[in-house]
């Protein structure tokens, strides 16, 4: 029974994927393995979810979890991806960039993040919206807003970078309301 329930919310999971809802796809599939913790292909493509999301350590347990499940199977390919020289340095440029936007250094911050040649290959919703975080930080709204969509269009289930729009919009709307009571003369319809 237990494996059926696996198997139903692995198949729940692959539907969320393929519409690049990942975040519910995660929790589908971490239903999966909760009925079957012997479900390779849950472990592996609930490791995908993570690598995706910019999870690193939780993909990497996730493949580790397959692999104690069955010796052949793509998660040794995958951690082989996730362990490589250059996904290491992101990691630690990913750190060193979160030290410095903790000091306030947002412009210095993406640019280091921005310089790496691995974190642009990295279409993890997260981090783009981190990176939008830092523009709109910096000062650069539209730009911000832009890596927010793209954002929410990599994970659609995943609201965070919905909520950066709609707060950056009421801001604004908030500074043409002012503009328009201090200077109401700008905004009358010229007949």
């Amino acid at each position: 029974m237990t494996s059926k329930l696996s198997a139903y919310y692995y198949n729940l999971g692959i539907v969320q994927v393929t519409s690049n809802n990942l975040s519910s796809a995660a929790n589908f599939l971490k239903k999966s393995v909760c009925y079957d913790s012997e479900n390779i292909n849950s472990w592996n493509l609930l490791g995908l979810c993570f690598y995706k999301m910019g999870k690193f350590p939780m993909a990497e347990y996730c493949w580790t979890e397959s692999l104690k499940n069955g010796d052949t199977n793509h998660a040794m390919y995958y951690l082989d991806s996730i362990g490589n020289s250059e996904m290491k340095e992101a990691v630690s440029c990913l750190s060193e960039a979160v030290k410095l936007a903790e000091y306030g250094k947002y412009k210095k911050s993406l640019s280091i993040l921005e310089e790496n040649k691995v974190i642009p290959l990295i279409q993890s919703p997260q981090l783009i919206s981190y990176m939008g975080i830092l523009k709109y930080l910096s000062r650069n709204k539209m730009e911000a807003k832009a890596d927010w969509q793209k954002a929410t269009q990599l994970d659609k289930s995943d609201i965070r970078a919905t909520l950066y729009i709609e707060y950056m919009c009421k801001k604004e709307g908030r500074f043409l309301q002012k503009l328009r009571s201090t200077l109401p003369a700008i905004f009358e319809k010229k007949v």
